[in-house]
């Protein structure tokens, strides 16, 4: 699918530097780079040819004597010109109006003679006037277009991803790993590298930022991570505050990076099956990891719940996962295929193939895994899968492996220490993440200002030298150019001294003859 709003194209380097000319020889120096870096088709940049264009340059003082406004001079210049729309017609059951538009035709418009006749009415009703009168048009240069992105003005240069690896970051590493090179510096002396998650933070000299579908994919998936993340914070604590430990929430969760398993090689076949190559992870797919998730741990609870009940009624760990395996197989089979089903139906959608990719391979994967894993590991944690079964006092004086009667006290507190304790260590690591992350960046903050003070010491000695550079090469095409000049100057003078003299001699000669 071509790329659409706000993807400029595939590819897309956003240029800053320091002035106009510098950002325009770096698109055009970048533009040749793409066009040589393999994976790259369609290469272009915003930069615009110089053409000429014909103005109006108005009289003042005349259109003044004459009582026209200079506005009025453009309003019937425009719509004359075809800039002026009178209003719409609608027309049956379309959708988009038909404009009326008052303009000359095109064989006067391409005449500048015929419009300079374009009568304008003078103040007063006092008749109308040539508009050849008032002023005269008169050739000049376009302005270049200066395209601008949060305020800083910017060039762009594009192109397409293509070959077997269509994704855009391959051809990308190649022009960074190319700008490096010593033929490749800017014209102000800088080796790019192009930014990947942000501008570039002093525009001072020479820089890019990678853009296009590359920051699409970079932002959702790292959002939908960032989500993903706290999906799974919040689930483990409330599985926590359910089963009492810590260790029964990661056996519940164990399987869901399982889903992996199904879902990566899903990709493959599906893809193959359907298209005749491989299905392309996408945000949809990774949609349908997130919303596996829940589905996982729905079917661990089932098994882990069941089987903690069988243990307190007084069977061993394996005894109790064996009768839950048994019990609890069916609805998880039930729930995976009626997944399966609900899936088949966007399989050939072009937008949510991915999602129901990941969906159906990734619930058949890992219910399997499931019934494998979750007994493994509630076989493996031992009496931690019910650690209060033993502390209940049985109706005969002895130990009864039971969670019922009056230890329902004892057991809400330990949930409550637990969560508390929990959520005193989350805040606490959340604090000291924040405080190295607020360091971290303080420090690199102080080692990019040092960097860049360095770019704008070495920036400024060469702009120096190429200024110097520049003003040496003026003064010698302003002495060449005087010393042209008086050469010829010279060869002048001589030219006319000769003409001179033979003009003398002639009439000397003449005098002579006459005399004679």
């Amino acid at each position: 699918m071509p790329p659409g709003p706000p993807v400029l194209q595939t590819v897309v380097a956003e240029i800053y530097g320091p002035d106009a000319e510098t950002r325009r020889d770096t698109a055009r120096q970048l533009t040749q780079i793409f066009e040589k870096t393999e994976g790259m088709a369609d290469v272009d940049n915003y930069l615009q040819d110089n053409y000429q264009v014909w103005r109006f340059e108005v009289d003042a003082e005349k259109a003044v004597r004459r009582g026209i406004s200079v506005d009025t001079i453009n309003r019937n210049l425009s719509m004359a010109l075809g800039g002026d729309r009178l209003g719409d017609i609608k027309r049956g059951k379309q959708l988009e109006p038909t404009y009326i538009v008052l303009e000359i035709p095109l064989s006067e418009r391409s005449d500048i003679s015929s419009v300079g006749d374009l009568p304008i009415p003078m103040s007063g009703g006092q008749g109308t006037i040539p508009l050849g009168e008032l002023g005269s048009f008169v050739r000049a240069e376009q302005d270049p277009i200066i395209y601008h992105k949060d305020l800083r003005p910017v060039e762009y240069v594009v192109g397409d991803a293509v070959g077997r690896l269509g994704a855009p970051i391959y051809p990308m590493l190649k022009i960074n790993e190319a700008l490096q090179l010593e033929e490749n510096r800017t014209v102000d002396g800088v080796n790019m590298t192009g930014t990947f998650t942000g501008p570039p933070e002093d525009i001072g000299f020479s820089a890019f930022e990678w853009s296009g579908e590359w920051t699409v994919t970079y932002e959702t998936f790292r959002d939908m991570g960032l989500a993903f993340a706290v999906a799974l914070i919040f689930i483990y604590i409330l599985v926590v505050w359910e089963f009492g430990n810590f260790v029964v929430p990661a056996i519940i969760m164990a399987p869901i990076p399982l889903t992996l398993l199904g879902i990566i090689p899903g990709h493959v076949v599906a893809g193959f099956a359907i298209n005749g190559t491989p299905a392309e992870f996408t945000a949809t797919s990774m949609i349908g990891f997130i919303a596996l998730a829940g589905i996982i741990v729905r079917n661990s609870i089932l098994l882990v719940d069941f089987a903690i009940h069988q243990v307190k009624e007084g069977k061993t760990n394996a005894e109790a996962v064996v009768e839950a395996c048994r019990a609890r197989t069916r609805p998880i089979v039930i729930t995976a295929l009626a997944l399966v089903a609900g899936s088949f139906v966007i399989l050939t959608d072009p937008i949510f193939q991915g999602m129901a990719i990941s969906l159906l391979f990734g619930v058949l994967v890992s219910s399997v895994l499931t019934l494998v894993v979750i007994p493994l590991g509630c076989i493996t944690a031992g009496r931690h899968l019910c650690p209060d079964c033993d502390l209940l006092p049985s109706d005969d004086g002895g130990d009864e492996p039971s969670g019922t009667g009056g230890a329902w006290i004892e057991t809400a507190w330990t949930k409550i220490t637990t969560v508390s304790v929990m959520m005193f260590f989350m805040v606490r690591a959340v604090a000291i993440m924040a405080y190295m992350g607020l360091k971290a960046a303080s420090q690199k903050g102080l080692k990019s200002y040092k960097q860049s003070q360095v770019k704008v010491k070495k920036q400024a000695a060469h702009l120096q030298a190429l200024a110097e550079k520049r003003v040496a090469e003026k003064r010698a095409k302003d002495i060449a150019a005087a010393e042209k000049a008086a050469a010829e100057k010279a060869a002048a003078e001589k030219a006319a001294a000769e003409k001179a003299a033979a003009e003398k001699a002639a009439a000397e000669k003449a005098a002579a003859e006459k005399a004679a």
